[in-house]
């Protein structure tokens, strides 16, 4: 079952067959003809993993467990390798085939939303450039705003190829943070995650 069939059937015909095919874990259908995944956790509870028909029946062959790094979450499965010896292989890197040396970027920053439109297929610096997380010591509630005391300022800064980029100084942090998306757009591209999202529009 590939996209193209997808499209030459109706949806409800696609999703009566995939769903008789899944097996191992726990499936329900989702909004908008995606399919969702279910794990369940001990330490973290329930969670779906959104993923789109004509991925289903290659991620239901394997048993998925939560896996979390930092504060997102990810589906994750064990491979056998040889016997005795076993991998632990990301969904998202299953399903895009990623290269061994290569990342794989959620745009929504949603690590369990496995569709094909939210996966891309990037370099580990792009991959942090979209992270939505702060830093434990932000104050400003902006990614790229910091306080700086001695200016008593708010300064926009960002990170590009492992350097940093002083974008200037503002009296407050919301001003800063615009200046952060303007550098963001330049300086990362298409993996720019902005404070605030009309500026791609305004770019």
């Amino acid at each position: 079952l590939g996209v193209g069939s997808f499209h030459l059937v109706s949806r409800q015909a696609v999703f009566a067959w995939v769903l008789a095919h899944m097996r191992l874990n726990e499936h329900v259908m989702l909004p908008n003809y995606k399919v969702g995944l279910v794990i369940e956790s001990k330490k973290w509870g329930t969670h779906i993993v959104t993923i789109d028909p004509w991925n289903a029946i290659k991620a239901s062959c394997h048993r998925w467990h939560l896996a979390k790094d930092g504060h997102t979450f990810y589906a994750a499965t064990s491979i056998t390798l040889s016997k005795g010896k076993y991998s632990t292989c990301q969904m998202h890197r299953l399903l895009t085939g990623a290269p061994a040396n290569s990342q794989v970027d959620h745009w929504n920053g949603n690590g369990l939303d496995n569709t094909d439109f939210n996966m891309r297929v990037c370099s580990r610096n792009n991959n942090q450039h979209n992270r939505i997380v702060l830093g434990s010591n932000n104050t400003s509630g902006f990614k790229g705003v910091t306080w700086m005391k001695i200016y008593r300022h708010w300064e926009a800064k960002i990170k590009v190829d492992g350097g940093t980029i002083r974008l200037g100084y503002f009296p407050t942090a919301i001003e800063a943070s615009h200046a952060y998306d303007l550098g963001a757009i330049k300086y990362h591209g298409e993996f720019a995650r902005l404070n605030h999202a009309h500026q791609t529009i305004a770019a």
